[in-house]
């Protein structure tokens, strides 16, 4: 072949590759045009990132045009285009949001917008300002009177402000759509606004709903069943049963998502097209009852993408036009993304379309896998557990580190009882209004079915290993696996394509050795973390050799939008503590302990002997019972503290309890009775003051042989009541940490404060740096907080 032929050759084949490409891009135009401006949406905040994309496309667009072809110059300008708007648009979104910056206590005239939610033992709703601005507004669940929806009214409260992670807090209220979150003491009612009539019929017929399975069946099952069927939205579940679904992988099921919808439809166009009724007839009810039943079920970003699929796929059938189902698909999300280009970033529209993808396009793939002489309703049922499983698991793996193994056995078992009690439920809700007595003879078979899906979903939740946390992937890691996700799906029931599944089989194994094998050879250094639990205590020893060591437990009242004990263990992916070390039983410093012993498996426990304290107060009590009864179901080795004995942790790493009240006896000040122990790893020390104050530091101070070290983790948050001089200059740290949070108390005190400046000590608050780690070799001392 010589050069002309060649170069004819090469011109035939970039012709071909054009024509293929312009095809595929008039055939798939939505497809194309949704994720460009996606990913303008994705990129708001990182302009490098978007300027480099940008250059690249116009530089496509530049090549294209020598190809002089009109469909893929204009399909590139499109995605062009597309990608800028989701830019800019999104960047006008976040900085015209304009969150208020009052921080005193203020009064407010506002409109409620949207009926109650119940949540974390608090009341909210969405609310208006005079000048528009929508806010979240919460009150307390022991507020003698509630506002309701439409009604205008006069309120006083403090705007929420986050002491830490301020960037964080602004991009929740952006997610949200909201400019502020208001807690609010007291309210006046002024007058009734004006009301969306489809909402007042939503709401009074959801109040109506669920008064009437309360009814009809005993609590829980009464708020499960409405949880099944209309969402938990309005409605809270006890803690324990709301946790067993969520280990059980199961919480999906709680929040309404496009099987209720799809269902509702189907239903009514079946009896609409029995009716013979015409398209438009179909169209007009459907759509109007769709809107009823978004403000019903407490919207959200899920029930909304079901029910835009729906009115998609009806305006369709009205104009007698067929599209692609991936083409639904993507027009729903693009109309979503306009209205709201935030959605992008909200979990509940990430979970619903993947959720939702797999279903149409993971599910006929994964089905061509099993062998052909099984039985289609296996098939399917195995698919239909399997894909959203696939699909889901590493995004929330992503959000909230964990990953439930029991899941895909739980889905199997429990979602064919959900499908078959979500209409009965439904549609006996819906005969109660009129005929209350008929309802209740439904529910006591849907009570049937809800105590089976209790009974089960709690077995599932207790299994060994039900749910096991990881730490959280990066955003490159998550993408990747999502690419490899995508070629296994496509490729692996395929039987042909050998080389491909070999290579996607190595990429997985390279991926699981990354990932797990190893961090697990990889040598670690020593990690010390205090939390930010509020005005509490609570610090995570991580050793060389993987072991993990909690001192004290923190507090059960925590500051809003700040992550308990547990939620910071989670994150870090703990599965375990190797030994539990509680200074004394005040709620400071053991109110965690529920979560904690509840949620980890636990080796060893070692207290100061004195839970009395617990159990002779009758509201810690139940928590001191509790603590008492799980340490000898669960087989937890309880040691007692003793003055001076040093427990070697690993070689190298020892634990000194420095103090311990059994030696002098119990004091009445429960301060006093702290443990306080040394960790010393070769040159590097940390000391862990508890609550002591001065009088029992001098007995330290007196009887203690070395006391030098590092960091200090200061006595009662800082109070002036502990912190003397005399154990300064015998401790002589380069590091001081306070764990504080918002309190009546005024600690940190003013002269602690300038005590350990005149020292010339570094001092660090959780307060304001949010959590502070530490990390050694034993030689050098680094230290890493969120504010950082």
């Amino acid at each position: 072949m010589n050069f002309k032929q060649t170069m004819i050759h090469i011109k035939t084949l970039l012709a071909s590759g054009i024509f293929k490409t312009e095809n595929y891009l008039k055939y798939n135009f939505i497809v194309v045009i949704t994720i460009a401006y996606a990913l303008g949406i994705g990129l708001f905040n990182n302009k490098p990132q978007f300027l480099f994309i940008t250059i690249c496309l116009i530089t496509l667009l530049i090549i294209s045009l020598f190809a002089k072809k009109f469909f893929l110059n204009l399909f590139i300008f499109f995605i062009i285009f597309f990608f800028q708007i989701g830019f800019y648009y999104t960047n006008t979104h976040w900085f015209n949001l304009n969150y208020f910056p009052e921080k005193n206590q203020t009064s407010l005239e506002l409109k409620i917008t949207s009926n109650k939610k119940e949540a974390n033992n608090k009341y909210s709703f969405t609310a208006k300002t005079k000048n528009h601005a929508k806010i979240l507004i919460v009150f307390k669940n022991t507020a003698p009177k509630l506002p309701k929806y439409a009604d205008l009214i006069k309120v006083s409260g403090k705007f929420y402000q986050p002491s830490t992670n301020a960037e964080s807090f602004n991009q929740y209220l952006f997610v949200q759509g909201v400019k502020g979150i208001f807690y609010a003491d007291n309210f006046k009612a002024l007058k009734p606004g004006l009301a969306n009539p489809l909402k007042i019929i939503a709401y009074a017929l959801k109040e109506k709903i669920g008064i009437n399975n309360e009814k009809s069946i005993p609590a829980p099952y009464s708020t499960l069943l409405t949880s099944l069927v209309f969402g938990n939205t309005d409605v809270e579940l006890p803690k324990s049963l709301e946790d067993s679904f969520q280990k059980a992988g199961l919480i999906h099921i709680l929040v309404v998502s496009g099987a209720q919808v799809a269902l509702l439809t189907g239903i009514l166009v079946t009896i609409f097209t029995a009716l013979s009724f015409t398209n438009w007839q179909i169209f007009l009810p459907i759509s109007l009852i769709n809107v009823i039943f978004y403000f019903l079920t407490g919207g959200g970003a899920s029930i909304f993408r079901a029910i835009v699929m729906v009115e998609i796929v009806l305006t369709i059938k009205l104009f007698k036009r067929n599209t692609a189902v991936l083409h639904i698909f993507c027009l729903t999300a693009l109309i979503m993304l306009l209205l709201k280009p935030s959605d992008l970033f909200n979990l509940s529209f990430q979970f619903s379309f993947l959720a939702t993808f797999a279903l149409l396009y993971g599910v006929p793939k994964i089905n061509e896998f099993w062998p052909k002489k099984w039985p289609e309703f296996l098939k399917n049922s195995l698919s239909i557990t399997l894909a959203p499983f696939i699909f889901t698991t590493p995004i929330i793996w992503f959000y909230f580190q964990k990953v439930a193994l029991v899941s895909l056995l739980s889905n199997l078992v429990i979602l064919n009882l959900v499908e078959l009690i979500v209409p009965i439920g439904f549609f006996a809700s819906l005969i109660g209004l009129i005929i209350f007595p008929v309802q209740i003879i439904i529910n006591n078979f849907n009570l049937l079915l809800v105590i089976i899906i209790t009974k089960l979903t709690t077995f599932m939740a207790a299994l060994p290993f039900a749910q096991i946390y990881i730490t959280k992937p990066s955003l490159f890691m998550l993408i990747f696996i999502y690419f490899l996700i995508l070629l296994s799906v496509n490729y692996f029931p395929k039987k042909n394509a050998v080389k491909a599944k070999s290579v996607l089989a190595l990429l997985w194994l390279l991926l699981i050795g990354y990932l797990l094998v190893i961090p697990l050879l990889t040598p670690r250094n020593l990690q010390v973390t205090f939390f930010n639990v509020g005005e509490a205590d609570a610090a995570l020893i991580e050793t060389p050799q993987r072991k993990n060591i909690l001192i004290d437990l923190g507090t059960i009242k925590k500051s809003t939008f700040q992550p308990n004990l547990k939620d910071q263990l989670i994150k870090k992916g703990i599965n375990k503590i190797d030994l539990i070390v509680i200074s004394h039983f005040h709620l400071d410093h053991v109110g965690g302990l529920k979560d904690v012993l509840t949620n980890f498996n636990c080796k060893y426990v070692l207290d100061n002997g004195h839970v009395k304290k617990l159990e002779d107060d009758v509201f810690t009590k139940e928590l001191a019972d509790f603590y008492l009864a799980l340490v000898k179901k669960k087989k937890i080795t309880p040691l007692l503290g003793q003055t001076n004995k040093i427990y070697l942790l690993e070689p190298n790493l020892k634990l000194t309890i420095l103090h311990a009240p059994g030696q002098h006896g119990f004091t009445e000040n429960e301060n006093n009775n702290s443990l306080i122990v040394k960790l010393s790893y070769f040159k590097i020390d940390f000391i862990f003051m508890g609550d002591l104050e001065k009088e029992q530091e001098e007995v330290l101070v007196n009887e203690s042989p070395s006391l030098d070290a590092e960091v200090i983790k200061i006595g009662h948050h800082g109070s002036i009541t502990s912190t003397s001089t005399d154990l300064l200059k015998k401790v002589h740290p380069e590091i001081a940490i306070i764990s504080v949070g918002k309190n009546k108390f005024h600690h940190p005190g003013k002269d602690t404060l300038a005590l350990l400046d005149s020292f010339r000590i570094k001092t660090l608050r959780t307060d304001y740096q949010g959590n502070i780690s530490f990390l050694t070799d034993g030689k050098k001392l680094f230290c890493k907080t969120e504010a950082d």
